[in-house]
């Protein structure tokens, strides 16, 4: 035998008489390391399952409003890991338990215990509204959990929202389609000025397969975005210039989605369309609110979505601060630092989480038909023609070996 292996053997070894060791003093102690719940205070449990985990912060939530609302009870919160192993209770009946995976259950649960001896636990098969669950057992009336009255507070707001025309609408609806439905959808940055006079179609190809075509107007309205070959499309209707309705179809079957704008002055807003979300029971649904403001010539964006699975507010926002544009999701944050040139460039890109490891990376003018983007881990090379419409657009990721470079090709057709 190799000493390498005699030297492994003897790791391991110390491993098991370390975890040997340990056993005990988990058998006494009420910390997360351990599922023996020892008698005295009252106390919240919230019980993670197998493979389970907790999705945006929504057990720092729950815990909170647990704590602000159960406040009088003085309860301790903390939180359980269950895989082959049960909640064990130090009560008269040694209660128990276990863990499920019954339909209908959650992956995640609480469990309160007053701390007494001749008191058996009681259990919530779910993570959200555990307030609204106890508070009628614990404190003798309904309590709302603050996410819930913030929840419909908001979503009231959007739903009364009314139309107020004004001489700012048109240059509102143009900037939207251009900004937003454009200049998105051909992956260019809202602070790029893309030349459109006059085009009629553009026709967009990654490495030779056509992606989408873009078909404008004689008045340089958006009219029709295509995918898959035609399969999938959008067709924007208007009234009197502005943009009304984004009709969605596959296939020249009835439309999939319809959505409907609206216009207060300098902001143009999307009627709220509300979706049923699975299991389709009458009881999930899916909000979306989203709204856009001209402001100082940039039209910020707010997407805004409801659901009502975990009764959470979701928000993007994109808007410009000075010479800054800030673009921030509840996970991430993106900043973009222009220049004070023309075409904004060179403007610094500083991105990821907020609180997390941040990247950076420079958009340059190499010339003024060649702009590129660098990073730590991928290069963006795109090309202009003397018109001022990009062509091609070359994409090269530097931190995944066996990953392809990417063109992408615009094509156009004028009037």
């Amino acid at each position: 035998m190799s000493m390498k292996c005699i030297k492994l053997m003897k790791h391991l070894l110390f491993l098991c008489l370390t975890v040997l060791m340990l056993v005990p003093a988990h058998a006494q102690n009420d910390d997360e390391n351990n599922n023996f719940i020892a008698a005295g205070q009252p106390i919240f449990i919230i019980v993670i399952g197998e493979y389970c985990g907790i999705p945006n912060n929504l057990g720092t939530r729950e815990e909170a409003e647990l704590a602000k609302n159960f406040k009088s009870i003085n309860p301790k919160i903390r939180y359980a890991w269950i895989s082959t192993q049960p909640l064990t209770f130090d009560n008269y009946k040694h209660s128990t338990i276990h863990f499920d995976n019954e339909e209908g259950k959650g992956c995640v649960r609480v469990v309160y215990w007053d701390g007494k001896k001749s008191s058996t636990p009681l259990l919530y098969n779910d993570l959200v509204g555990a307030t609204e669950y106890f508070s009628p057992k614990l404190l003798k009336k309904k309590v709302e959990s603050s996410y819930y009255t913030e929840f419909q507070k908001r979503l009231k707001h959007f739903q009364q929202k009314k139309e107020h025309l004004t001489s700012r609408s048109k240059e509102v609806s143009d900037r939207y389609v251009k900004d937003v439905l454009i200049n998105q959808t051909l992956m260019l940055s809202p602070v790029f000025s893309l030349n459109l006079k006059n085009v009629k179609r553009i026709t967009v190809k990654e490495n030779k397969q056509v992606q989408m075509r873009l078909c404008l107007n004689e008045q340089g309205l958006l009219s029709r975005i295509e995918r898959q070959d035609g399969e999938v499309y959008m067709e924007c209707k208007y009234e009197d210039g502005l943009l009304r309705e984004l009709v969605e179809y596959q296939s020249d079957a009835e439309p999939l989605t319809t959505t409907q704008y609206l216009y207060n002055d300098n902001e143009i807003f999307k009627k709220v369309v509300k979706e049923e979300t699975p299991p389709y029971d009458g009881k999930h649904f899916y909000y979306s609110c989203d709204y856009y403001q001209l402001q100082d010539d940039f039209l910020n964006c707010y997407r805004t979505n409801f659901s009502t699975d975990t009764w959470s507010i979701y928000e993007n926002i994109i808007k410009r601060e000075g010479n800054k544009i800030i673009d921030e999701d509840d996970l991430n944050k993106t900043v973009y630092t222009l220049s004070n040139t023309k075409n904004h460039l060179p403007i610094t890109i500083t991105f990821g989480k907020e609180d997390g490891e941040r990247g950076q990376g420079k958009f340059i003018q190499k010339n003024p038909l060649l702009w590129v983007f660098e990073s730590y881990n991928q290069t963006n090379k795109f090309h202009w023609d003397k018109q001022g419409r990009v062509i091609k657009i070359e994409s090269k990721r530097k931190d995944m070996e066996d990953s392809e470079d990417v063109t992408y090709y615009f094509q156009y057709e004028m009037y």
